[in-house]
């Protein structure tokens, strides 16, 4: 019910109509946000990734490799997609696939957290809230990638925990199978930080549940048993996953070291919508700290819950003999040491994150953004457990862990929520329903937390009643909220996908504000566009090189050719590291890489580009701009390496000043001169940004002619400067004790033979002349048939090139015949050596270490099979 509106077109979830820019764009929404998920990657790999792999699986293929973003990416070995997640994966090649995948994992939650509850012997009123809880946590609200598909397999696995620990072998019994479910379950969803999070809760009520077992080998034996059959099991998911990270980049993954999440996160967390919907500040245009928020942020736990589940961490303090027991003691203090060391973690306070570091892994694992299932989970069984003490504890007892626990957590709300001030008072002057929302979640806190005291406090039937309705109401409603964030549904641009798919199925198309990354595959479109990680090294190293302006090559989302189109410090800081390339250099790689057709988005200057002052490592130093001429040099890069001249119109000068906050006071004057050729540009301070870059339109447009690199020759100096700006210097490139200003300039560039072949009111698309072909073969007549098989007839022998990604376990054949595939002198593209004569060819992928995952796999079913017939016979005696 809750995710109606959405199916049923009103207010859709679906991230493709946020990302994907085919035909009209959809209205605003009645709140500004995303619906129901915060990070894009919902769209470009999970819906994106997860349909090609769908329509893969529906063909009859394992979807191993993935041809259509990037020249080729090892789709299943990248994880994050659940490529390999079968059967659920093939909901995702159904309209609404994404919302129907998510309600899966949310029944499939509640359904596990069920049983758990079951198997402890809570009371059916508590197997209700518990249930409700984990299927509206805060992961499933804020999340819809691979975060929320390992969620359910935590509960089964903590029931099949629990289960081995029983007292007789009936107890036990399928309690290895459920541990081997959850456990491989978690794997082949795809994400293992959530996955090895998970685990490590698992791991400490595992160890407890030994140590308290009257049968304590019997019990380590089944747990130990079925995880390992659980491993075995989703060996197809993780043996390609390591053999893949040993050459492959990992960008930041690499090492997240002490990071954490702000005071303001911890704000977010107790009061979810106190900073808005995922991505508000996003989409009301806030402050970049503001934004940064929502990128550092778990799913939300929230105050009345968190409030419940303390009073049910306090109930192992304050009962005794004489005021009433409490089920599971010793798992509530599991509980809350997890909590508290993960918690300690989460938010860099010592000596907590520096033990927690100590855990191979953690710090390769982004434990502030995806502990949120684990603590909601933990969260959750603690409610159901308070819940169950208002029948079996004292009224004293619960009163007392009532009072205990409101008066820390109200004094920490205050607290965080003062940290977090900076960013309220930035969105409080947005507008756009902000006043409102603060308002309702101060007052929606209280309403339930207030309700939720007073249950505790009356206890009995009705206070039994009223804590389960406002725990289970309270959850619904806070996972509601974001979907007020939905769109009215739009239809796409089908001419222009139909003309791509035809036109690009022996070659590729880069995307400029128009086919979102990984949307290439979704539609079945050969895009260069991608958002992958990892990413194999040998690809990640050219495209760094070649066409990336920040220097991560886990994505390739440009604005347009231009490396250097960006106006934040990170500009010049990108500068300083990575040697300025020119839009001609950026489409000769692109040539290369059989990419074919440009598609944009209708008002996308595609030839544009930016050229800027070589400087080199280093801080920036501030010098008054006074009257006096200060002097630099800008060098437009080469258009390419054919020697054909351009042309280059400049429109635009840029520079790097500080302004005092806007204090500066006065006017600019700067010249620009290419050869004998001048021309000028002013401005006044006070309109002058502070710390970026500063740009003056050209009194006139500049056009330079170039085969080559070209120098063009700046000259900056103040006027009326009563109150002067300062003018930043930077080390130069060549000269490291020399200190100079930094100039950007703006300009369009031509390429002469560029034809669009089809436009509408929405998008065009240009060839790129002089792209490779998909095959090539010197001297040979090529037919292919598709992307993976073709007929070649050569009158000597050849070496034929497929510019697929090479990666060492494609194997191809010739005329039946097993041959190897080589690679190129780059190391990129796929070499095969062909005969004279006629030969048929084809080409198939199967992971790194695929006869060692099959065999793993099949160990796994034999072993599972084994272990069930051994015990329906020990059942029959």
């Amino acid at each position: 019910m809750i995710h109606a509106p959405g199916l049923l077109g009103f207010l859709s979830e679906d991230p493709i109509y946020s990302f994907l820019k085919f035909g009209p764009l959809p209205e605003d929404p009645v709140l500004p946000g995303f619906p129901g998920w915060l990070d894009p990657n919902s769209g470009a790999t999970t819906q994106a990734l997860g349909a090609s792999a769908a329509r893969q699986w529906l063909s009859g293929h394992v979807p191993w490799w993935d041809s259509y973003s990037g020249i080729g990416m090892p789709m299943a070995a990248e994880m994050q997609s659940s490529a390999l997640f079968f059967p659920f994966v093939l909901l995702l090649a159904l309209p609404n696939g994404l919302v129907l995948l998510k309600i899966a994992m949310q029944c499939l939650a509640g359904f596990a957290m069920y049983g758990l509850a079951r198997e402890m012997r809570i009371s059916f009123g508590a197997r209700i809230v518990v249930s409700t809880l984990m299927e509206c946590s805060g992961t499933f609200a804020w999340f819809s990638h691979g975060p929320i598909m390992p969620v359910p397999f935590l509960p089964m696995l903590v029931w099949g925990i629990m289960r081995c620990g029983g007292n007789r072998d009936a107890g036990r019994r399928w309690g290895w199978l459920l541990v081997a479910l959850g456990i491989g379950g978690s794997i082949i969803a795809g994400f293992p930080e959530t996955a090895f999070l998970d685990g490590l809760l698992a791991l400490v009520i595992a160890i407890w549940r030994i140590g308290i077992s009257r049968h304590g080998l019997p019990t380590a034996l089944h747990i130990i048993g079925g995880g390992f059959l659980g491993v075995l099991l989703s060996a197809p998911a993780w043996v390609p996953f390591i053999l893949l990270i040993r050459n492959a980049y990992l960008g930041q993954n690499s090492d997240i070291g002490t990071a954490h999440a702000d005071v303001a996160n911890a704000a977010m967390l107790l009061f979810p919508y106190l900073l808005g919907p995922p991505q508000f500040a996003f989409f009301v245009q806030a402050n970049e700290a503001a934004r940064a928020l929502w990128w550092h942020t778990s799913a939300y736990c929230d105050f009345t819950l968190i409030l419940a589940a303390l009073v049910g961490l306090a109930g192992a303090v304050f009962s005794s003999r004489r005021t009433g027991s409490v089920a599971w003691r010793g798992l509530r203090v599991v509980l809350g040491l997890y909590l508290l060391m993960t918690g300690m973690k989460v938010f860099g306070i010592q000596p907590g994150q520096y033990l927690m570091d100590m855990i191979p892994g953690i710090r390769q694992t982004m434990t502030h953004i995806y502990i949120g299932p684990s603590w909601w989970f933990a969260l959750s069984l603690l409610a159901g457990l308070a819940f169950d003490d208002t029948r079996t504890a004292a009224k004293a007892a619960v009163r007392h862990a009532c009072v205990l626990t409101f008066v820390p957590l109200a004094v920490t709300s205050v607290l965080v929520v003062s940290g977090a001030r900076s960013a309220i008072a930035e969105l409080w002057t947005h507008g756009h329903h902000y006043h409102a929302l603060v308002a309702w979640s101060f007052m929606w806190a209280v309403t339930t937390a207030t309700l939720l005291l007073w249950g505790f406090w009356k206890s009995g039937k009705s206070g039994r009643v009223l804590v389960g309705m406002t725990l289970s109401v309270n959850s619904v409603v806070l996972f509601s909220v974001p979907l007020l964030c939905g769109v009215k549904p739009v239809r796409s641009d089908e001419s222009a996908l139909s003309a791509l798919r035809h036109l690009t199925r022996l070659q590729r198309v880069l995307s400029l504000n128009a086919l979102a990354p990984n949307y290439g595959a979704y539609y079945g479109i050969a895009s260069i566009n991608y958002t992958y990680l990892p990413v194999p090294r040998n690809f990640a190293n050219e495209i760094a090189a070649h066409a990336i302006s920040d220097g991560d090559p886990t994505q390739y989302i440009p604005a347009g050719l231009s490396r250097s189109m960006s106006d934040t410090p990170e500009y010049w800081q990108n500068i300083q590291t990575i040697p300025q390339l020119g839009s001609g250099q950026t489409l000769e790689w692109l040539r290369k890489q059989s990419v074919g057709f440009i598609v944009a988005r209708n008002g996308t200057d595609v030839w544009r580009d930016r050229a800027a002052s070589s400087i080199g490592p280093g801080s920036a130093v501030p010098v008054p701009l006074g009257t006096g001429t200060v002097r630099g040099q800008i060098t437009l890069p080469a258009p390419g390496k054919d020697g054909k001249e351009t042309t280059a119109t400049i429109r635009k000068i840029g520079v790097s000043l500080g302004t005092y906050q806007g204090a500066s006071r006065g006017r600019i004057e700067m010249s620009l001169c290419a050869s004998d050729d001048c021309v000028t540009a002013t401005g006044e301070l006070d309109r002058a940004n502070d710390n970026r870059l500063t740009w003056l339109d050209l009194s006139h447009p500049l056009t330079v002619s170039q085969t080559g690199e070209r120098t063009l020759d700046v000259t900056i100096r103040g006027s009326q400067t009563d109150r002067p700006a300062a003018l930043w210097m930077w080390p130069a490139r060549q000269r490291q004790a020399e200190h100079i200003p930094f100039f950007a300039v703006d300009y369009n560039f031509n390429q002469p033979g560029l034809e669009t072949i089809y436009s509408d009111p929405y998008v065009f698309i240009q060839t790129i002349p002089g792209a490779a072909p998909y095959f090539s073969a010197p001297g040979c007549i090529v037919k292919p048939t598709d992307r993976n098989a073709l007929s070649a007839d050569c009158p000597v022998g050849t070496t034929l090139v497929r510019h697929e990604l090479y990666a060492e376990h494609w194997h191809a054949t010739l005329n039946g015949a097993s041959v190897p595939v080589g690679m190129t002198e780059d190391g990129l593209h796929q070499t095969v050596t062909l005969p004279p004569g006629k030969s048929a060819i084809t080409f198939d992928y199967r992971p790194p270490g695929y006869r060692l995952l099959c065999t793993l796999f099949g160990l796994g079913l034999a072993g599972c099979a084994g272990w069930l017939m051994m015990e329906r016979r020990r059942q029959r005696l």
